[in-house]
């Protein structure tokens, strides 16, 4: 039997192991899977979607969502910038998530209506790239009442494997209004705020070149232990001669406590802007 349903796929059953879809072209467009600005929880079919494993785009607009959005193939808006509503998310949450080799595109996360957040987007770096990465992601309004826990715009991590290829990352990467819960300790994760975080917590060996252009951050609070954009390897091992930290024109705005934090070894900070 061939049957055809809402979202424009064909479907092919018959085998009951056996589930084959079908779709024209290439790319796919959130519009075939329903998902309009009206919808109450957009994120569910917006993830659906990311799973048939195509390249997908999105029209400009904004889109409620009760659960984090999560990105597994290359990702475009269209026509302007896609909002993300994020909607009563649960406590702690983070509003968009990648841990694959994918270009995301035009996407913005506004925890406006979510008051504990650890960040607004997380990059998962624990992959070996084979091309430039573009990271076109905005995050504001992230908000975490929980003093135990951080607050973090965007972030970028490489948790737990090393690699020999270079990590290059274009596009521009954003974090606005930032507002973490002091407590009382200085220098510790808890409670500390950043518009762009590049964490590079590797377990072993040494990274090559890590190379982030135009991260952007203002507003970042509290004045306890709040950066605009912070560079972290916490592993305190570092890199080998010829490697390097590189952050292209980055741009930091009424950040409470200091609008740069650099706390990795051969690092390079080009084209800086910083209004206090």
């Amino acid at each position: 039997d061939v049957t055809e349903n809402t979202f424009n796929i064909v479907q092919c059953t018959g085998v009951g192991t056996l589930s084959l879809v079908l779709r024209a072209g290439e790319v796919v467009d959130a519009s075939q899977f329903g998902i309009t600005t009206s919808l109450a929880n957009s994120g569910a079919a917006f993830n659906a979607m990311q799973d048939l494993g195509l390249p997908t785009t999105m029209s400009a607009g904004t889109y409620a969502t009760t659960e984090p959005i999560i990105f597994k193939v290359d990702s475009r808006a269209i026509g302007g910038r896609v909002v993300f509503d994020l909607d009563s998310l649960s406590a702690g949450a983070i509003g968009g998530f990648s841990e694959v080799e994918a270009d995301i595109v035009g996407f913005d996360f506004d925890g406006a209506n979510t008051t504990t957040m650890q960040s607004g987007f997380y990059q998962d770096l624990d992959f070996t790239p084979t091309r430039r990465l573009e990271l076109d992601v905005l995050a504001r309004n992230i908000t975490n009442t929980d003093s135990t826990l951080p607050a973090h715009g965007v972030v970028l991590v490489l948790a737990s494997t090393a690699t020999t290829t270079a990590i290059k990352l274009g596009g521009v990467l954003e974090g606005h209004d930032v507002t973490a819960t002091h407590n009382g300790i200085v220098g510790d994760a808890a409670g500390s705020g950043s518009g762009v975080l590049i964490s590079m917590n590797k377990t072993s060996g040494v990274v090559a070149d890590v190379i982030l252009d135009n991260p952007r951050a203002s507003n970042v609070y509290p004045a306890e232990d709040a950066s605009g954009i912070h560079v972290l390897d916490s592993t305190s091992t570092p890199l080998d001669s010829l490697s390097k930290y590189v952050i292209n024109n980055p741009k930091a705005a009424s950040c409470s406590k200091r609008a740069v934090k650099i706390q990795s070894p051969n690092t390079i900070i080009n084209d800086m802007f910083v209004d206090l």
